[in-house]
């Protein structure tokens, strides 16, 4: 049969408009032999295996990505790789309904409890099976609490009542399910209500959720973040009027600003309305002050507990804006609060009366704090001096615009604007461009600058080499001679953050000459690239590359989705009929 026919089969079994029975119906030797064509097959539906030669049905790569398309596909397997652990464990990644309808049952395989443990592990519905001399372990209910909360919906009929016995009465052991809540949150959910009321027990949940973990992968910050969130907000909602939870549950908006709020609107107005709860929340977290009630808003004692709490906040988070922003108009004008709320954050100059804005006390004392450029123009003429500007750019930074023109070749006054923002090597002056110490500064914190820097540094490989390593498409603004060093190249096609402002040409648009057929630094620019389609609309990958197999599949593993929506149609006729890569178009 041509490789045509291979094609055809390959498209009927992924349009699911024949059963697999009516497009193997003529099955010769031919077909039941070939290795290439059942390695794709298989991956389309594994159930292809049934089809294939003996041999082909002892291959374990290929059986193994049969069972990894369908669970169901190990019955076809030969009687060597039915009882393989590592066939099995890949065919329960999909669901137990393998052992569940007791296909196959490698009981040799779960008298090793190491095993049961990964087996639980890859799908927590596979608790059925634990055996008789494990049934009263409880770490391997908790393990599968922890992997899929979902198990404990008994109107699923899972499990039999002893199975549903036992993680019900695991809910009750309160050193365990709170092992299990820090790896699943929903698991709160089915707590009994005195459960979720217990206080001693809620604190110390409570207390150790910095210990929470995403259980099977998806550690990261913003989700880790939401996961908190979801369970604090579930405990508040049946809490609502607990001082000691709640106060507990607000430690946790330092990291969280969003929280406070949540937690605002969820607790009992008996608490939101009890001024002591008011002052424990601000020597928690000053920043909470936006969230209270009206009335404490236009409390001295209140808001000065609040500007003395809010450096317990960490930098950068969401709404962190002074407190004295959300005060009532009287305490903007008091000057005992604007000075304190001005010593914590020179920036809230910006929130005080129109009064005191133009106090020159207040606008120093402000400049001392972090007020930045922005405020050096309230000062008197006679005070507008390099003392005071060396204080406004050490202390808040700001624009080198508005550092007069004849202080911008000032080595020490640029340096520290350009700490500040690598974007004020512009405004620098031609003498300091050429300096190596303050433009290395400046493309370290914004590569794109390199444009302003001199020849000379354009062609220093430190300073390139910095510039990419921040935006890759900095490349664009070396010297010809870097665009051709291929440490430096490969360095700035490998920085996801590619792009010039204003330009859709990634970096790779801007090597030299010389590495345009440089098939490690194209194909990593493919894989690294935010948006690749601009590569291949440029004509960009060079012809030959593109009759390459192994690089074209390289490709669509390392960016599937996005090859076959956006690439696909700039692959020559030959490359997209291969077998191997016709299937991957199939499965995308």
């Amino acid at each position: 049969m041509s490789k045509v026919n291979f094609k055809k089969i390959l498209l009927d079994i992924s349009k699911h408009k024949l059963s697999l029975e009516e497009i193997f119906k003529d099955i010769n030797d031919e077909i039941a032999g070939d290795e290439t064509f059942f390695r794709n097959a298989v991956k389309l539906n594994g159930d292809a295996l049934k089809y294939a030669s003996d041999v082909i049905r002892d291959n374990k790569e290929i059986v193994m990505s049969a069972v990894k398309s369908s669970c169901w596909s190990l019955k076809h397997a030969s009687d060597r790789l039915k009882i393989d652990k590592d066939v099995v464990m890949q065919s329960l990644k999909d669901r137990s309904d393998l052992y569940y309808n007791h296909l196959v049952f490698p009981e040799q395989l779960l008298t090793n409890r190491d095993f049961v443990l990964k087996l639980i592990q890859t799908n927590s519905y596979n608790i059925n099976f634990i055996p008789n001399d494990l049934r009263d372990d409880e770490m391997l209910y908790a393990y599968a609490l922890a992997g899929d909360s979902s198990i404990l919906n008994s109107n699923i009929k899972a499990f039999d009542d002893e199975t549903y016995n036992k993680l019900f009465n695991l809910l009750e052991n309160k050193e365990i399910v709170t092992e299990v809540i820090l790896k699943n949150i929903y698991v709160f959910n089915y707590l009994s209500v005195d459960l979720k009321k217990n206080e001693p027990f809620i604190i110390n949940l409570i207390n150790r959720l910095s210990e929470l973990t995403q259980f099977g992968g998806y550690d990261t910050v913003s989700r880790t973040r939401k996961q908190k969130r979801d369970l604090l907000d579930s405990i508040i909602k049946i809490n609502n009027n607990n001082e000691r939870v709640v106060l507990a549950s607000l430690r946790y908006t330092i990291d969280d600003a969003n929280l406070g709020e949540l937690i605002f609107n969820n607790i009992a107005q008996d608490l939101y309305n009890n001024a002591e709860f008011i002052l424990r929340a601000m020597e928690i977290n000053g920043y909470l002050f936006r969230y209270i009630p009206a009335n404490f808003k236009n409390n001295k004692a209140v808001i000065l507990s609040a500007l003395n709490n809010q450096l317990k906040t960490k930098s950068g988070q969401i709404g962190n804006e002074s407190p004295l922003k959300y005060a009532s108009d009287s305490l903007r004008d008091d000057m005992d609060v604007v000075m304190a709320a001005i010593q914590n954050d020179g920036k809230a100059i910006s929130h005080v009366s129109d009064r005191l804005k133009n106090n020159v006390n207040l606008v120093l004392e402000s400049l001392k704090h972090g007020a930045g450029l922005n405020y050096f123009k309230y000062l008197p003429l006679e005070l507008q001096n390099r003392k005071n500007l060396l204080l406004a750019l050490k202390n808040g930074g700001g624009s080198l615009s508005d550092v007069p023109i004849n202080l911008r070749s000032d080595k020490e006054i640029v340096m520290l604007s350009v700490m500040d923002n690598g974007k004020n090597l512009r405004q620098a002056s031609i003498e300091l461009k050429n300096d190596k110490e303050i433009v290395l500064v400046a493309v370290k914190s914004y590569g794109e600058v390199l444009e302003y820097a001199s020849d000379e540094l354009r062609n220093d490989p430190d300073i390139v080499l910095a510039a990419v390593s921040q935006n890759g498409a900095a490349l664009k603004f070396a010297s010809e001679e870097l665009k051709n060093n291929r440490e430096i190249a490969l360095k700035s096609v490998r920085n996801k953050h590619a792009y010039i402002l204003n330009s859709a040409l990634p970096a790779l648009a801007y090597i030299g000459n010389n590495l345009k057929d440089d098939k490690e630094i194209i194909l990593e620019s493919l894989v690294h690239v935010l948006n690749g389609y601009y590569i291949f609309e440029n004509e960009l990958v060079p012809t030959n590359l593109l009759y390459d197999k192994d690089f074209v599949i390289n490709l669509i593993e390392k960016n599937k989705e996005n090859f076959i929506k956006y690439y696909w149609k700039f692959l020559p006729s030959k490359i997209k009929n291969d077998l191997d890569i016709f299937t991957m178009k199939l499965m995308t």
